[in-house]
Order: structure tokens, then C-alpha cells, then sequence
């Protein structure tokens, strides 16, 4: 994904809940089937660690969406998905974006 760019957008959870909703999307146009820029949809994470200037966070909870759809739990479920966050003076200046199910880490740099 070198010289893709992505926006990284972590906001208060949009459904009310605890936690916060990150979604990523796409900087590079429109993808040319679902017509939107969502690179990954919205995922439920809270905050599971804080070590120094590095904010770990994990999803909890089920895509309810995905759920309806008919696929399986696992597949549905948001805690395959976490971000690693490296802040500096009050600044993100990396983010990873960590799939634990498929054993992937993408580290993007801002």
C-alpha cells in the first residue's frame, strides 16, 4: 500500500456506547463498485492499553449489519480488528491497523 493515502477518523462511539468508532477511508477516489470512499467501515474499539506515548486499541461487539446478512459470528465480530496508536507533542504520527484474524499489520505513517 505504498503511497496510498488514508484518513483515519476516531470519534466518541457513534452508537452511544462506550469506546469510540474508527473508520478509514479512502484518499485516492471513490472505489468503483460500492461508490463511496470507505476503505474499512466503521469498527467498535476501546481503549485496551496505554504504555507510554503508544494507545492500544481493540474492537468489541458484533457487526450487527454483517450479523443480519447471514455471516457467521467470527467473521461479524469487531474484535478482529484493533489500531496502535504512536503519539508525539499531541499528534498521531502513526497508526497500525491490526487484523487479527488474517495475522496483518499495516503500519501507516503520517
Amino acid at each position: 500500500n505504498y503511497n496510498s493515502h488514508r484518513r483515519l477518523i476516531i470519534e466518541k462511539n457513534i452508537q452511544g456506547g462506550e469506546g469510540y468508532t474508527i473508520t478509514m477511508y479512502n484518499l485516492d477516489g471513490v472505489h468503483p463498485l460500492w461508490q463511496n470512499n470507505i476503505q474499512m467501515a466503521p469498527k467498535r474499539m476501546k481503549i485496551v492499553n496505554v504504555d507510554g506515548n503508544i494507545v492500544d486499541l481493540r474492537g468489541y461487539g458484533y457487526d450487527k449489519n454483517a450479523l443480519a446478512m447471514g455471516a457467521p459470528l467470527e467473521a461479524a465480530s469487531f474484535e478482529n480488528y484493533g489500531v496502535m496508536l504512536m503519539i508525539e507533542g499531541n499528534e498521531i504520527v502513526r497508526a497500525q491497523l491490526n487484523m487479527f484474524d488474517r495475522n496483518v499489520s499495516i503500519v501507516y505513517l503520517l
